[in-house]
């Protein structure tokens, strides 16, 4: 939807995603009924915190146009950051396709039958029908000829819909009396919802035996009569007197002379033709009697929404004080009466209330969904502003008390040392921090001299041997076997311990060498004053934690276990690419302002990996920085205004020789990573394998042997995986290749005695060797990038990083365009929106660890801004009766696999009874491990202050429950935006003075009769709750773990980002502020 907004224009990709608010339909309606339409029903609480009565339920009934939706809710009391949000959905919504607009399809087929009688058995609903209209003779219309007749009936129909027709004033039987009474109900308090002892009152549930509305639902049984048409002049002056023509006739007016040339009326039961005798110019009048309009266009549809009111109203089993009709037909008469006569309560033989509670609707009902939104969108902008970032100080030089930090104070170190060690190659570059001409930390020093090169280089290969043999020094390092822990490969995120041994020795040689390399250029070297920033490889899932690479750095050397945390700076190779790449690829132009959030894919890649890194940089607002930077945007521009006043000429002429300044960013952005893959993928043996292919099919046209003696034997056979094969194949690529001449013939030597050639020519090399190799990788990149939903997010930018294989410049840049069209077809974007890695510095993750260890502050991890928990209850199911036993019976007596119908009606119908089974909570790294949840505990999904990590938001946070016995069960959403100690949370009681409950999933739990472990003793019925964190809005789900029936609707809370600055190991940070005071919040204008 928001796509959809940017292309309208009313909203450009680089604005604040607030400026564009989205709610959904039936959220916007139920605020516009809990904010005017309950503050009618209940005026004596209007001046209330909410207005609706604290733990009672009501329902919203959406009658709109296509569809009915009805959901059912409980009031509660609302957080502070969001008061848009007073309720708890106790129900999932149910919606059937009985709008109004089916109203109008029945009227349309009544005026079709009855004027012009056309021969399409689809518009005569019952053998009555059929009988009495073909008797008159059925007419067959050219297809001219009905579209004329669809044109008059339009026209009719206009009559029928317009504000005060009877579509909207059809009126309840004039026999009917109004009763406005409702029986007291108390409100009832939260505490008491889902989880309350008291067994409701008979009188909130229907009888599952009754039939539905019997008198209302069959679409035939109307009281008309259907005696043979008397088409005499007496039948038609009986007609003009009959008795069901006198009161509440909806009457259509025929005024167009082409219009009643037209019609074919012969007398019927379902209505009359008759002139108007008010008319001087031949107007005829078409009346319909109530019993017909009632029997044929009304009841059948809106029989269907009492059904769908009846299954909330027996679902929530509680009192309902009230149910709320928005939507435009939701002000109908005719529906008021009905849903009122359905759920009436008698006692003595009179009415004293309705078990759908008091009905309300108003004159504005038709703008509910409207009105909701303006709500929605005035509560956001009104509400305090929520600060996105919490600081957290990195320097202690003001506070050497250590109140607010741990003391660590930046000054009293001189130099600082980024590493970086990539699965690749690595790096390493300082910065002498007591070189007073360097105060602005932007000359960094890059180590060129390593051991092994004999020319200057700023990277060396991530390898190591011995602490003789690393680096450069090793030779081909990616020719070793993976168990010999040489250079990275997955094995090492399998052996951790090896991991970790083999990166401490690797950064211990490169600290004593880095040591000398600094002393060397003339800076001293006090081991114990160097600050460090590292980053951390996440191939494979390398580092869970910080606290592994920190272990790392402490084997190494580095640092002590008592320094600092501040000390050492650890961030991923991923996310420090990406805040180099933010900050030079996606600069504003001029003094136009970076976009609110941008997103982009970084392809890493490697020598046999390819990794994928979805980023996200989103501007954010600080506690201490918003009112101050918004301050000084107004104080600059009216400065800037004046001074363009008062010196207009001079400006005039300097003009020539002044630069426009770039605008400078007021607010903090946290880049991040949001999806991410690796696959494995080794390029150059699948050219190699390609290459193989190529030389089979044409072995006696390819080979060419120089050694007389053994051509024979060389041009029959040979080793395409021997390391000569493999050499003389990436030597002709690195220094020979070229993709401008298709024709002539490459020799490629793969024998060390250089005898041997392979004969091919350039197209035939792109062609079969070069294109399904980079097809292949295309594909492996599409197809992860499915499976981890990097694919569906719109993407502003891609960054081809790092080279598949070593060439020329010029043919290294053909191949990118290749890989370039490729995945913009797979990926669906543009070509320019595509940078390949010419335009990308070969040592950004570096750039990028030296943005964040001169900049501590300007790295921010995402953290929860609130505290989530799961409360259960489970309950018996109550038998299946009625009409609902007979359609599972049906199913169970068809022949085919109807489990799954099965499962769905039963648990659309089920309604509880008595406290049900023990439930228990499933341990996620040990299923052996279980603890028994009861009404009164509560399960962490999430505490606020924790991390939510990236994996968090690719598959969520879920929690797994079972019990031994088939039941029924509500899995509640509580939140708070108290901070709770980790002691706190670890009791698992559920404080419901401070949790408000959002949302209540019903999870109905059945043995799969096709599960050979049903009926074992001690059988698990598992079911899940998750959570999955957004951008701004958090997504729960539930599901039944057994495979069988449908999906459980999601539900969706708003909840904005939260970063922190976290320079330590923890998961969760200390006790924060959640919003600043409201006097702070004020800006002058």
């Amino acid at each position: 939807m928001r796509n959809v907004a940017i292309s309208a224009g009313l909203i450009s990709e680089k604005d604040h995603e607030s400026r564009l608010i989205i709610i959904n339909e039936s959220l916007a309606a139920t605020l516009y009924c809990e904010r005017e339409t309950a503050a009618a029903l209940f005026s004596e609480r209007a001046m209330a915190e909410s207005v609706i009565p604290i733990g009672s339920n009501y329902i919203v009934c959406d009658a709109g146009g296509g569809t009915v939706d009805i959901a059912s809710f409980v009031a509660t009391k609302a957080l502070k950051e969001n008061k848009s949000f007073p309720r708890c959905q106790l129900t999932a919504d149910t919606g059937e396709r009985c709008g109004s607009t089916y109203l109008d399809e029945r009227m349309k087929e009544l005026l079709m039958r009855v004027l012009f009688r056309p021969n399409d058995m689809s518009i005569y609903h019952s053998d009555e029908q059929k009988e009495e209209f073909g008797r008159l003779g059925l007419i067959d219309y050219t297809d001219d000829e009905r579209k004329e007749l669809d044109i008059i009936v339009a026209e009719l129909l206009k009559q029928f819909n317009e504000d005060k027709g009877f579509k909207y004033t059809f009126p309840a039987p004039v026999s009917y009396e109004p009763i406005d009474q409702t029986p007291p109900v108390e409100s009832i308090d939260d505490d008491d919802d889902i989880l309350s002892d008291v067994e409701p009152e008979d009188y909130y549930s229907s009888d599952s035996d009754s039939d539905h509305d019997n008198d209302h639902d069959d679409d035939n049984d109307h009281d008309l009569d259907k005696s043979d048409v008397d088409e005499s002049e007496e039948g038609r002056d009986r007609a003009l007197e009959d008795d069901r023509y006198l009161e509440n006739v909806t009457t259509f007016r025929v005024s167009h002379l082409v219009a009643i040339k037209k019609i074919n009326f012969l007398p019927v039961s379902e209505a009359r033709y008759i002139k108007d005798s008010t008319s001087e110019i031949g107007v005829m009048l078409l009346q319909v009697s109530y019993e017909t309009m009632r029997n044929l266009v009304f009841d059948p549809v809106i029989s269907t929404t009492i059904k769908l009111l009846e299954k909330q109203i027996d679902k929530i089993m509680e009192p309902v004080v009230a149910t709320f009709l928005v939507g435009g037909f939701g002000r109908n008469p005719y529906l008021h009466y009905r849903i009122k006569d359905k759920f009436k309560i008698e006692q003595d033989g009179k009415v004293i209330g309705y078990r759908c509670g008091e009905l309300s609707d108003d004159d504005k009902g038709n703008l509910a969904a409207m009105r909701g939104a303006l709500y929605y969108g005035l509560d956001g902008s009104r509400k305090p502003s929520q600060t996105d970032i919490i600081e957290e100080p990195y320097d202690g030089a003001n506070d050497a008390s250590g109140t607010n930090h741990d003391g660590f104070v930046a000054d009293n170190y001189n130099l600082l040392i980024c590493y970086d060690i990539g699965y690749d190659f690595s790096s390493c570059s300082y910065l002498d921090l007591s070189d007073k001409n360097n105060e602005d930390g932007s000359e960094f020093v890059f180590i060129e001299e390593w051991p092994g090169t004999a020319e200057k280089t700023t990277r060396i290969p991530t390898a190591y041997r011995s602490a003789s043999e690393w680096g450069a020094q090793v030779l081909n390092p990616t020719e070793t076997k993976p168990e010999d822990f040489v250079v990275p490969t997955k094995l090492m995120s399998i052996v951790k311990g090896d991991c970790r041994r083999y990166l401490a020795n690797l950064i211990h040689a490169m600290q004593d060498h880095v040591c000398g390399i600094i002393e060397k250029n003339g800076t001293s070297v006090n081991l114990d004053k160097i600050r460090y920033c590292i980053t951390m490889e996440n191939s494979y899932q390398f580092f869970f934690r910080k606290s592994e690479m920190r272990q790392v750095a402490i084997k190494a050397g580095l640092i002590s276990k008592e320094d600092s945390t501040k000390r050492l700076l650890l961030i991923k190779r991923e996310d420090a690419a990406a805040m180099h790449i933010e900050d030079e690829h996606f600069k504003p132009e001029g003094k136009e302002k970076k976009a609110f959030n941008s997103k982009f894919l970084q392809i890493f890649f490697r020598h046999d990996t390819c990794h994928l890194s979805l980023q996200e940089a989103t501007k954010l607002s600080g506690y201490n920085d918003k009112r101050k930077a918004i301050l000084q945007e107004v104080h600059e521009k009216k400065q800037k205004s004046a001074e363009n006043n008062t010196e207009e000429s001079d400006n005039a002429t300097d003009a020539s020789e002044s630069k426009e300044e770039p605008f400078k960013e007021p607010y903090y952005r946290n880049v991040r990573g949001v999806r991410s893959a690796t696959l494995p993928f080794d390029f150059i043996q699948k050219l190699i394998l390609n290459l193989k292919t190529y030389v089979d099919k044409n072995i006696h046209n390819c080979i060419n042997c120089s050694n007389r003696a053994l051509s024979r034997e060389h041009e029959t056979s040979y080793d395409p995986f021997s390391p000569d094969f493999k050499k003389g194949f990436l030597t002709y690529v690195k220094t020979e290749l070229d993709f401008s001449s298709n024709e002539h013939i490459q020799r490629i030597s793969i024998r060390q005695e250089r005898c041997c050639e392979v004969y091919i020519s350039v197209y035939d090399l792109l062609e079969h060797v070069f294109r399904p190799a980079i097809r292949d990788l295309v594909s492996d990149i599409s197809r992860y990038s499915t499976q981890v939903d990097i694919i569906n997010f719109r993407m502003d930018k891609i960054f081809l990083i790092g080279k598949l294989v070593e060439a020329k410049e010029e043919t290294y840049s053909f191949l990118e365009r290749v890989i370039t069209k490729s995945l913009s077809e797979v990926l669906n974007i543009g070509n320019d929106l595509i940078t390949t890695s010419s335009s990308i510095n070969v040592n950004t993750h570096i750039l990028g660890a030296q943005i964040y260890a001169n900049e501590p502050y300007s790295y921010t991890e995402r953290v929860a801004r609130k505290t989530y928990v799961i409360g259960l209850q489970s309950y018996t199911v109550k038998e299946f009766k009625g009409e609902i036993k007979e359609r599972i019976q049906a199913l169970k007596d068809a022949d085919e696999d109807n489990k799954d119908k099965i499962y769905d009606l039963e648990a659309e119908y089920a309604l509880r009874d008595k406290k049900g089974p023990a439930l228990f909570y499933q341990r996620e790294y040990n299923p052996s491990l279980f603890v028994p949840k009861g009404p009164t505990d509560s399960t962490l999904l999430i505490a606020r202050g924790k991390k939510v990590l990236e994996q968090d938001q690719v598959a969520g946070i879920e929690r797994k429950f079972f019990a031994h016995e088939e039941c029924l069960v509500y899995a509640s959403i509580y939140v708070t935006e108290d901070y709770d100690s980790d002691e706190t949370l670890e009791k698992n009681e559920l404080d419901k003075e401070r949790y408000q409950r959002i949302h209540q999933f019903e999870i109905y739990l059945k043995k799969d009769k096709d599960d050979p472990m049903a009926d074992f003793p001690g059988n698990r019925l598992h079911f899940a709750v998750r959570m999955i964190p957004d951008n701004n809005e958090v997504i729960f789900e539930a599901n039944v773990s057994s495979r069988i029936g449908g999906n459980i609707p999601e539900f969706r809370f708003r909840d904005e980002i939260l970063v922190a600055q976290i320079y330590n190991d923890v998961d969760r940070i200390p006790e924060f502020e959640s919003q600043r005071k409201e006097t702070e919040q004020q800006v002058d204008n």
